[in-house]
């Protein structure tokens, strides 16, 4: 019997799942579950045939059901890579362009406004440390950093303006 079938069970198997190697492999199994069941259907060839082509049937149907989930799982993968990708670099855009922008603004500061904002918050130093290097008291250091702060806002506030129309006009 397997003489007589197995190239026909093959074809058949090639003509749904379209791989040889696997089609050859499930038609083995077949046999092997035939032979397993052989009390249900000895003596009785038709039987036997109608068993291994529908079991052949059945591990092409799961063998196309199988591939096409792992199909699905390889799309989604590939557009959450490329979404993450995307996403990832319109963020270097935007980071990129803000602290273009800020550090434009910074330049267009006074020099002494500038010396104060790079100790400050480039350099990380406290107050009465800077206060001391720059030979000012702690409440004129206070009010120029507010200076700072006031002229930076208003140099800023179109790029602001228009990072919060970008961000409303994405979500």
């Amino acid at each position: 019997m397997f003489d007589q079938l197995y190239d026909r069970l093959v074809f058949f198997a090639v003509q749904m799942i379209e791989d040889e190697d696997a089609a050859e492999d499930m038609v083995q199994e077949s046999f092997v579950q035939l032979w397993k069941h052989i009390e249900e259907v000895q003596g009785n060839s038709i039987a036997c045939k109608q068993y291994l082509y529908r079991s052949v049937k059945n591990q092409c149907l799961n063998f196309v059901r199988h591939a096409k989930v792992v199909e699905k799982y390889r799309s989604e993968a590939i557009k959450d890579k490329t979404s993450f990708i995307e996403n990832a670099v319109v963020d270097s855009i935007i980071r990129a362009e803000v602290l273009s922008h800020v550090q434009l603004a910074l330049d267009e500061l006074p020099e002494h406004y500038r010396l104060i904002s790079d100790l400050s918050y480039v350099e990380g130093k406290k107050n009465h440390e800077i206060a001391d290097e720059l030979g000012i008291s702690i409440n004129t250091l206070k009010k120029q950093k507010q200076k700072v702060l006031h002229l930076l806002r208003l140099k800023l506030t179109s790029l602001f303006s228009f990072l919060l129309f970008l961000f409303n006009a994405i979500n």
